[in-house]
């Protein structure tokens, strides 16, 4: 899918290098402004990983997520059947390895000849793909950190040498099940998402610290991968999905708004009031006699429905 993009903008930005049989690397550094990326098409056999050493890719879901992979993060496409569009910031840049499958076999498998008769279980790695619906993003863990570190020291070439021979061990952990690529599934795998767990616990005192240890994610990890997935910082989503319920209770119940604010988490109305006001432009009471009245209900400042 990226590989026919960076394609149709080769030139000195953007250098193609065939390291080995079915499997190519490009080193690019996209500049102007944020572009639409090419239509999410189904390439069956067809792997991307791009190695992103700035700027930003942001994918958007069928199911209306979307995933953004920034400087640092490693994103992993099999295909594009569960997307729905694709932007790329203007200062995108970094290193693109597509492999094909059948014509890189061979290549895997001498490599894996060097290593003892290593195998890979692809199905593994096919497994893991499909419960992320074709989209991988691995970001902040050890790893990826160092594999950034050496990248910065080197250059064209060996660039894509480098994360040619970085994607085959990505391969490799993948299809042993790494304990820190387990951390990735709670953001849309096999364990709760992270969005369902906050919808479940509106009420609570939700800290940084508190699902840092839920999600066995680091803050600054917690962070960077919710911004990623769901677009925004975790503070404005839980804020603004807060008022939505409360919305919601002050139009279907007959809850004091006290009662209301500490439904959704507020410890009383001298915060709760202002807040609702940014978001509807009117007070909770003004909302819930709107609403008992018949009339619209005041859409969210920003328009949003």
């Amino acid at each position: 899918m990226l590989e026919e993009f960076l394609r149709e903008r080769e030139g000195a930005d953007t250098r193609w290098y065939p390291v080995m049989e079915g499997v190519m690397a490009c080193s690019f550094s996209l500049k102007g402004e944020p572009m639409e990326g090419p239509d999410p098409v189904v390439e069956p056999q067809r792997f991307e990983t791009l190695f992103c050493r700035g700027g930003g890719l942001t994918l958007e879901r069928k199911d209306g997520r979307r995933l953004r992979v920034e400087g640092g993060g490693i994103l992993l496409l099999s295909h594009g059947q569960a997307l729905r569009g694709v932007r790329l910031d203007g200062g995108l840049r970094g290193v693109l390895v597509a492999v094909n499958a059948p014509a890189a076999r061979e290549s895997l498998a001498a490599l894996c000849g060097l290593m003892g008769e290593l195998r890979l279980d692809t199905g593994a790695v096919k497994r893991w793909m499909e419960q992320r619906e074709g989209c991988g993003l691995l970001a902040d863990v050890p790893w990826s950190r160092a594999v950034f570190g050496a990248l910065d020291e080197l250059d064209g070439l060996e660039q894509s040498r480098y994360c040619v021979w970085k994607a085959v061990e990505l391969l490799y952990l993948l299809c042993q099940r790494s304990g820190w690529l387990d951390n990735e599934r709670s953001f849309g795998g096999e364990e709760e998402p992270l969005g369902a767990y906050l919808e479940a616990h509106l009420e609570e005192k939700l800290t940084i610290e508190v699902l840092s240890r839920r999600f066995c994610l680091s803050p600054t990890a917690l962070k960077l991968r919710f911004r990623q997935i769901y677009g925004q910082p975790i503070h404005t989503w839980l804020q603004r999905r807060r008022l939505e319920r409360a919305a919601e209770l002050l139009a279907a119940t007959a809850m004091t708004v006290l009662q209301v604010a500490q439904a959704v988490g507020y410890d009383g109305v001298s915060q709760f009031n202002p807040a609702f006001r940014r978001q509807y432009g009117c007070t909770p009471t003004q909302y819930r006699k709107m609403s008992k009245s018949g009339g619209l209900h005041p859409l969210p400042q920003d328009g949003r429905p």
